[in-house]
């Protein structure tokens, strides 16, 4: 996970560790930071508590999902990111989260699709971009994957992946 993903994610759980009684704070922890098994555990307690407010409930779900996709469990991914995105549709999280999936799985579309979302949301979503560049030069645009590359690296030009990806196509031209 990106630092600024990590960042958002743990700034977004501290709510919940805030707000809830002590051991739904040890799960809200659980959730954000535990390993795969311990983190789906305690998203899915968290979950059904039913005391959570649509944004720490939308993130539950994206948590949950990342480590479902890391365990192979896509579908339960997917799902719970549709469910997430429905909860809170303006998280470019989500969406992102949702397209590197996508991505990973060789559904350019809809990987393309989703990091277009997530740039709609926040235009200064670097990683946004550098995926979708990914994601076009997968699909064969070269053209589009330059130019979200370029944006990628304008907004952080420390993203070395963005930087070492644009000049490769460049000397492949």
């Amino acid at each position: 996970m990106s630092a600024s993903r990590t960042r958002f994610c743990a700034l977004t759980l501290c709510s919940l560790i805030v707000l809830l009684a002590p051991a739904y704070a040890d799960l809200a922890q659980d959730c954000n930071d535990g390993t795969l098994a311990v983190g789906i555990r305690a998203c899915s307690a968290l979950i059904k508590s039913g005391k959570l407010g649509t944004e720490d409930h939308a993130t539950a779900l994206m948590n949950r999902a990342i480590a479902y996709a890391n365990t192979g469990r896509i579908a339960e991914a997917i799902k719970d990111l549709d469910d997430a995105i429905r909860l809170w549709p303006r998280n470019p999280l989500l969406y992102y989260n949702r397209g590197n999936i996508y991505l990973d799985r060789g559904k350019l579309k809809q990987a393309i699709a989703d990091f277009a979302a997530a740039i709609a949301e926040d235009a200064s979503f670097a990683l946004a971009f550098l995926n979708r560049g990914l994601a076009y030069e997968r699909a064969g645009d070269v053209a589009a994957s330059v130019n979200d590359l370029q944006r990628a690296v304008e907004l952080d030009p420390n993203l070395v992946a963005a930087r070492d990806k644009l000049e490769r196509l460049r000397t492949q031209r």
